[in-house]
């Protein structure tokens, strides 16, 4: 009797891992919360392959104070106020290297497009200082070799190193004169982040 209490327990263990592994390869979609500041959704379309599209938002504030004298008139104080928003959308696809396990390796090539755009404004308003904006646009494409470890079957961490390339175009100025811009950039590229899986 006891031995057939154990071969049962050996059983019922036996099916319960079998179980953990197969609903481990079972999560198919995940959160994705990345540095540089980004989120997005991690969709496992097969075992080797997987899509992860993403989005990042910042906004930035900053504040100057300037004095001008002309040196017949009293000198005068203002203060210059420039806002900015920051945004990129991307998509990349990973590549695993090998079966599915722990730790695993993979290639990703990752395409986004990306627009700034920002406002300076003075008050009280000068003849000398005037409100000056600025708007750009471009794409970015960029390839990178990644390692992605599961301390447990829900998480997963992962970092990434490779190269970037980027082009934008806009332009700033005054509303009554404007400058074109055109800018590129090569480099590397890293970043590190977490997937939590529903």
């Amino acid at each position: 009797m006891r031995r057939e209490f154990i071969a049962a327990s050996v059983v019922v263990i036996l099916m319960a891992s079998v179980s953990s592994a197969s609903a481990q390869q079972d999560y198919r979609v995940g959160l994705v919360m990345g540095y540089p500041a980004s989120v997005g959704v991690l969709w496992h379309v097969s075992d080797g392959i997987a899509l992860r599209p993403d989005i990042a938002i910042n906004r930035q504030s900053t504040e100057s104070t300037s004095t001008v004298s002309t040196g017949f008139t009293p000198p005068q104080t203002s203060t210059s106020t420039t806002t900015g928003w920051s945004t990129s959308v991307g998509l990349s696809a990973l590549f695993y290297l090998g079966p599915l396990a722990d730790l695993r390796f993979y290639l990703t090539p990752r395409l986004a497009y990306q627009w700034t755009r920002s406002k300076t404004e003075t008050s009280p308003e000068l003849p000398q200082l005037v409100d000056i904006e600025s708007e750009s646009d471009g794409f970015l494409a960029a390839g990178s070799f990644g390692a992605q470890y599961a301390p447990h079957d829900r998480f997963r961490l992962f970092g990434e190193v490779g190269l970037s390339y980027s082009e934008q175009e806009g332009e700033t100025g005054f509303t009554v004169a404007r400058q074109s811009l055109s800018t590129s950039s090569f480099g590397l590229r890293s970043g590190v982040g977490i997937v939590v899986y529903f």
